[in-house]
Formats: C-alpha cells, structure tokens, sequence
C-alpha cells in the first residue's frame, strides 16, 4: 500500500456545466464528421453521445496525449482522487501560482487559491455546477498492447458511483445530487481500487453524465488516467460495458423521465462491481407518495 492517503489525479477540467472533465486542452476542435457532433468549440465544452467513440471513452482528442501520459502504478485497495480544475481557468493559466495552488490546500484537497488577488475570497476556485452523477471504470489493456496506444473499446467496469440522495428539508424537490452539493463546495471525488482487481495495465475513466430532458441530448465529461496495477491477482475483470454504446441517449441514466423518477431510475454505465459481485446501481428507494403532504422520508 501507498503511504499517501489518496493518489490524486489532476482532471483537465471540471465544473460541470461551465467546465468540465476532458482529457484535451486543445480550443478549437474538429469532431470526427462520422460522429454527429462537428465543428469549433471551446475546450471545455460537453461531449455528446454522438462524438467519435474515443471522444465518448476518454475525452476529445486524448489519442494524441496518451502517449505523453505518465502511467501511475498503483495496488489493489490503493484510493485514487480525481482533482477538479475549472474551465474559468484555462489550462494555459493553471501554472499562475495567483491562480492555482496545487499543494498544501486546506482538507488535503488536490486543488485550491488561497492568495490574495483571488477577487471572491474564495480558498476554492472549482464548483460542480451540473447536477448529474460522477462515475468512474476500468478499462483492462489487452496483454498485445501498450497503454499508450490503447483506445478503450474493451470492457469497462464500474468501480465508483457519487450519485443523489433524497432529502425531506429540500421538499417539493426532494432529490439533491452529491456531486453538486446544491451549488456549494464540491465532494471530494475517491475512489478503491478493489482488492480483487487483477495485475495489469487499465485505463482508469472518470465522467459526470448530466442526463437529458425535455428530449434534449445528455451531455457528458469524460477524462482518463493511465495507471498500473501491481498484484499477484491474475484473470480478468467481470464483463461490464463497452462504450460509447452505453451511453447513448435512450441508454439506462442517460435520459430524465418524470414518471420513473428518481425510484425508477438507474445510474449511467452499467452495474458497479465491488471486487466480488456486480450489483445493478440506483439510488436508495424511498417512499414519495404525495398524500398527507410531503411524506416522511426519513435519514438522507
């Protein structure tokens, strides 16, 4: 095991909604035409669903910066934290100390300000502001190929979910999502490498997946790590998805319906393997019948 509590992991964007999680730095961008989405965009912008297929597993345009990404070696039962950085930041500027102090943040956070030119006075220049879940997967690399060349059309398993919770005070709107923490500072975002994750070397995929509604397209933010993991478990992972197939507009969580919400809904990418077993993942199920007014739903 790591003597560090976390390994943490710097995300190429993150406020979601204004910024986001992706894996280039590149503005503008030219979207493969086979993939629906074509055109200029700012860097920080969402991915669709209909972008090219590696757009949709690691982020637009991470082909061309896998081969200069380090690979971090870790153990089953290490934690691993992605880090948010803001799209109000370009990463141009993230080296401006003024701006961004990478170490030595309050709550051992990956990422703050806390210098005096930061006009809010705020110690946290990164918010979430997209409600949604934020998932992470492991993508095994076949034993033919490098790390740096692999794409991610394998499998993927679901190792992490930070989804919502149903709070009575928030009453008629009872569903608060984690990740956004009604626009205040963020969750820190860690997850386990489960203790029966065989050796190898995995793409490691972090995402917030704002669902669609009122029938408009979901919006998602993908980005990858590269990572090694050193352990004498040998196989294979449990069968999980593949992408971008799971995370089309009709797919499960991608798509907000009234009726079914939220007891009937299911968090995006598929089932969430805890080392042992895969397991459907929904949110906790609670009782929000209308009658007598707003029901009692208990500890959140």
């Amino acid at each position: 095991m790591l003597s560090l509590p976390t390994l943490i992991l710097l995300l190429a964007a993150a406020t979601f909604g204004q910024a986001h999680f992706a894996s280039n730095n590149t503005a503008p961008f030219q979207e493969d035409p086979s993939g629906g989405h074509v055109g200029s965009s700012y860097w920080a912008s969402p991915t669709r669903p209909t972008d090219a297929p590696n757009s949709v597993r690691c982020g637009r345009d991470n082909m061309n910066w896998a081969a200069k990404t380090d690979v971090l070696k870790v153990r089953p039962g290490d934690t691993i934290e992605f880090v948010l950085t803001g799209a109000t930041l370009e990463p141009w500027t993230w080296d401006n100390e003024d701006l961004v102090q990478w170490e030595n943040c309050p709550e051992g956070r990956g990422a703050c300000n806390t210098r005096s030119n930061n006009t809010d006075k705020s110690i946290w220049p990164f918010k979430v502001l997209h409600l949604g879940s934020v998932i992470m997967h492991l993508s095994k690399v076949p034993v033919s190929q490098d790390i740096h060349a692999y794409d991610g059309s394998g499998n993927w398993v679901k190792i992490y979910t930070l989804g919502l919770e149903i709070r009575k005070d928030l009453w008629p709107d009872v569903v608060s999502w984690l990740p956004f923490n009604e626009g205040k500072l963020p969750p820190r975002f860690i997850a386990t490498i489960p203790k029966q994750t065989p050796g190898g070397q995995y793409l490691l995929r972090v995402d917030q997946s704002y669902f669609g509604q009122y029938d408009l397209d979901p919006q998602i933010y993908p980005s990858c790590a590269q990572i090694e993991v050193v352990s004498d478990v040998t196989g294979d992972l449990p069968e999980g998805i593949n992408i971008p197939e799971a995370f089309q507009k009709n797919s499960p969580g991608m798509k907000y319906v009234q009726e079914h919400w939220p007891n009937g809904y299911t968090y995006p990418g598929g089932p969430l393997w805890d080392g042992e077993k895969l397991e459907q993942d929904y949110p906790p199920h609670k009782d929000l019948s209308l009658e007598d007014g707003p029901p009692d739903l208990g500890s959140a």
